[in-house]
């Protein structure tokens, strides 16, 4: 978890780290994924978090061209779709990151009325 938030009497914008700051993002190179949550009810507590996320393997690994995002009702490729011609690469498997995803949103869904995240290749 990078910041917990308390609860909001009204709708607010979080920015993290804020609006002037950036994070760098440290090896080793991987799959990154982004994670908020929120609902009414109550607050979203981590270890519920980490229950929906079931098994802690290794994400597979993701062209640095792909990103994904997560929604309630979806998983979406928010990947630039480039026109152009390049060199050929090997292209790395990402029906698993995407079914990976489709199980854990539907393990958000009854939990979380709210929730979206993005998972992204970081090198």
């Amino acid at each position: 978890m990078l910041k917990h938030y308390p609860p909001h009497e009204t709708p607010a914008e979080l920015v993290y780290p804020g609006s002037d700051r950036t994070i760098e993002l440290k090896p080793p190179p991987g799959t990154e994924f982004l994670l908020v949550c929120g609902r009414t009810a109550g607050p979203v507590r981590e270890a519920e978090v980490r229950e929906a996320w079931g098994n802690a393997a290794d994400w597979p690994a993701l062209h640095p061209s792909k990103l994904f995002r997560l929604q309630t009702g979806q998983v979406k490729d928010e990947s630039d779709k480039s026109r152009d011609m390049g060199a050929e690469h090997h292209r790395p498997e990402t029906d698993a990151v995407v079914r990976r995803l489709d199980v854990l949103r539907e393990r958000l869904v009854p939990r979380y009325p709210f929730f979206e995240g993005l998972t992204f290749c970081h090198e």
